[in-house]
């Protein structure tokens, strides 16, 4: 069949092309993260005052995203890709922020509900 020398050239090759399309696909991998928040200002409001938040990967509107004060949902004001304005709504309570974005959840971030 193949002499000993060619077989060990060719599947080289091979290993050395699936290695260097593996490691040239994984940027494609890193863009698609999902949501951030970096910053949130102010840090403490009272129940229907306005919220900043800034981060990445919001997308572009609101469509098949969301805000939420541990668990109650805010109704956004303003939306783009980088930073989202939101209400702190009703019925919300101290904890933890989070951008959801086609049902994968940004990092959390604290905020205290003033009463």
């Amino acid at each position: 069949m193949f002499r000993n020398g060619t077989f060990n050239q060719r599947l080289t090759t091979a290993l050395f092309a699936l290695t260097v399309g593996l490691i040239l696909s994984l940027p494609l991998f890193a863009q698609n993260a999902g949501p951030a928040i970096t910053a949130i200002a102010p840090d403490s409001g009272a129940q229907g005052s306005l919220v900043t938040i800034e981060g990445s990967g919001f997308g572009a509107s609101p469509a098949s995203a969301s805000v939420t004060f541990n668990g109650a949902v805010a109704t956004p004001k303003q939306w783009s890709d980088t930073s989202i304005t939101v209400v702190i709504p009703a019925g919300a309570i101290s904890g933890p922020v989070l951008v959801s974005v086609a049902g994968v959840a940004s990092n959390s971030v604290k905020f205290t509900v003033l009463q």
